[in-house]
């Protein structure tokens, strides 16, 4: 309900803006405006039942009759008016002339009583109904000359969505993926791109924002290992429509749940390896270099982490004897710590020691549930 008092309002507001124009009706002139799309390949209903039949119609849509590429809110007029007019179209706003067909007629014509004008949507199924919604509308307007149009803030269907708003009702939804990937994309779009297809292991180049072949091959392998199409060579080869869209969606929807998973057992593994770091030298802290024939707990100590590393196989007698000491020294010797057993510092348990049976005993700990102590 609040949407809908804000988007009246705003309405409210443009039409109060603007009320001067519409008003003074005998500077304005009548015009019948209708809305085209363009089709693409996969769409589940066309008007003319088929993609063949519906391009002829509506045209595959890349560059218009005055060479400029597509963009949504463009006009097709009659041929008499000139390429680049700009239109004023009560609360439509200002378009400009970048289209004229056979079907587009000036006023008179067909059973018209003012100019027809087409406004180009977008591509696909979902603008094909808005198209449709549409229907046939009269509109008032005037064509602004060159002084009148410095008044005039030219604004993009990006910008401006009332018009937009009240054909159908659309609930935004934050897309993952790209919206668009083509030579005339935001450089947002295409930087996107090249990021996910980097991530999903088919763009091994540089991002740089730049729509190229690099990117255009992306799309065309991503494609072919996706079962979307058998070659390159097909005709929907590199263009993201709907299908491509959808699957890329899917594909970077299960990537993105796999790297929250992964970001997840890390954190689990590295809070784990923190707490067994912890365990480790709380152990390795009670050792010191013990006195032949000591009995004492720092010695039960040692002997239990040199049995659970695999260099003590007699009982815990907390007492220090010779294979206590044979013990620590084959570990000394095993981890490069000392040369020979008549190393000056052979089963000497000092800095060097306590930091590689620390490590070791994280190592063991973090496999086994056993503690040490």
């Amino acid at each position: 309900m609040k949407k809908f008092i804000a988007i009246c309002l705003i309405i409210l507001n443009i039409q109060a803006t603007y009320a001067s124009l519409d008003s003074e009706k005998t500077d304005l002139k009548k015009f019948i405006i209708t809305a085209y799309y363009s089709p693409l390949p996969d769409q589940s209903i066309y008007l003319k039942w088929n993609y063949k039949d519906e391009v002829i119609l509506n045209w595959a849509g890349i560059r218009w009759a005055s060479g400029k590429w597509v963009y949504p809110g463009m006009l097709a007029a009659p041929k008499t008016y000139s390429f680049w007019t700009k239109i004023y179209l009560s609360w439509i706003w200002v378009w400009t002339v970048d289209d004229r067909w056979w079907a587009i007629v000036g006023s008179g014509s067909r059973g018209y009583d003012g100019d027809r004008i087409d406004i180009w949507m977008w591509y696909g199924e979902e603008w094909l109904k808005r198209a449709l919604t549409w229907w046939k509308r009269t509109v008032y307007g005037k064509i602004v000359n060159e002084n009148e149009n410095k008044n005039y803030d030219e604004l993009s269907l990006e910008k401006f969505k009332i018009w937009k708003v009240s054909l159908a009702k659309v609930t935004p939804k934050e897309n993952i993926v790209p919206e668009s990937i083509w030579k005339n994309s935001k450089t947002e779009d295409i930087k996107k791109a090249q990021e996910i297809f980097a991530k999903l292991g088919f763009y091994n180049w540089d991002i740089d924002w730049i729509y190229n072949k690099l990117l255009i091959d992306a799309i065309a392998d991503f494609q072919i290992s996706s079962d979307l199409l058998q070659s390159s060579f097909d005709k929907s080869a590199w263009t993201y429509w709907p299908k491509t869209k959808a699957k890329l969606k899917e594909k970077y929807t299960v990537y993105l749940k796999n790297q929250e998973i992964s970001k997840k057992e890390e954190a689990k593994k590295q809070k784990e390896l923190a707490i067994k770091q912890e365990e480790a030298k709380k152990i390795v802290n009670t050792f010191w270099t013990p006195k032949t024939g000591e009995v004492w707990d720092h010695v039960r100590n040692l002997q239990k982490t040199m049995k659970a590393l695999g260099y003590f196989q007699e009982k815990e007698t907390a007492i220090f004897w010779p294979k206590t000491k044979e013990s620590v020294i084959n570990y000394q010797l095993k981890n490069w710590i000392i040369k020979s057993k008549n190393d000056s510092d052979a089963w000497i348990i000092w800095e060097k020691t306590q930091k590689s049976l620390q490590n070791d005993l994280v190592k063991y700990l973090i496999s086994n549930k056993d503690k040490v102590s």
